[in-house]
């Protein structure tokens, strides 16, 4: 007769679980970000232009990030607000991509800065 083997799966630690929130965080970030002013560039905006868009991100996390500290302070939701943060980070750079117009640039820029500031202090 056979045995089973009825081991089960190491369980993931806080500190594993958030050590790959990081890498994936960080390395999403390695791949958009070198080239966000090439393709802005590609798009045939001019360098003053790409210059104003790119002023936005850290703009944007400036008054983003005390509003999202307060409301995940307020209410104690903290995991879940960097959850929905990050899940809308992702329409919102697919928003970028599809972008053609300066106006429409500074809007997609102008979301996902406001969805990506805040989280980047928590990963």
């Amino acid at each position: 007769m056979r045995k089973r083997l009825t081991t089960l799966p190491p369980r993931v630690t806080p500190v594993q679980r958030a050590g790959l929130l990081s890498f994936l965080f960080w390395g999403s970030a390695g791949v958009y970000a070198p080239f966000l002013s090439v393709h802005l560039a590609n798009l045939g905006v001019s360098s003053r232009g790409i210059g104003l868009l790119m002023a936005l991100i850290p703009l944007m996390t400036l008054i983003a990030s005390p509003l999202a500290s307060f409301w995940a302070d307020r209410t104690g939701r903290h995991t879940r607000l960097l959850t929905w943060l990050l899940l809308a980070s992702i329409p919102s750079l697919i928003f970028l991509i599809w972008a053609q117009t300066f106006v429409g640039l500074a809007i997609g820029i102008a979301l996902f800065a406001s969805c990506r500031g805040p989280a980047e202090p928590l990963t």
